[in-house]
């Protein structure tokens, strides 16, 4: 009967001894799992920082190409606009070397009347 008692204080004792184990592991563990959340928290928040981030780049890459597409607009306006008008100074330069052309024919033309003319 002795050893019987000894046997359950024993137990009891070993039984106590794990419950203050699993006593302290639980409160490790919720100690964990609060950081854990609190972590969680912290990344939620990041990644609606680096969402808004992503949205505002977005727009201002929207914008960029936007501008950009117009300065091609432009750009392609104003290569247009000088290949006319090296068209339309090439036009007046052949006219031009036309006109000087028909003057020197006219000078001599009145060159050799004038001399024709001499008594």
């Amino acid at each position: 009967m002795h050893r019987s008692i000894d046997r359950i204080e024993n137990d009891l004792t070993h039984l106590r001894r794990e419950m203050e184990n699993f006593s302290s592991e639980a409160i490790r563990l919720e100690s964990a799992r609060t950081e854990i959340e609190e972590k969680n928290k912290n990344i939620i928040t990041e990644i609606a920082q680096v969402k808004t981030q992503d949205a505002k780049l977005k727009d201002n890459i929207t914008e960029v190409e936007s501008s950009l597409e117009q300065e091609r607009s432009a750009s392609q306006k104003t290569r247009d606009q000088l290949s006319e008008l090296t068209k339309r100074l090439e036009n007046y330069k052949t006219h031009l070397m036309e006109l000087v052309a028909k003057e020197a024919r006219y000078k001599n033309i009145y060159q050799n009347a004038a001399s024709k003319n001499i008594p």
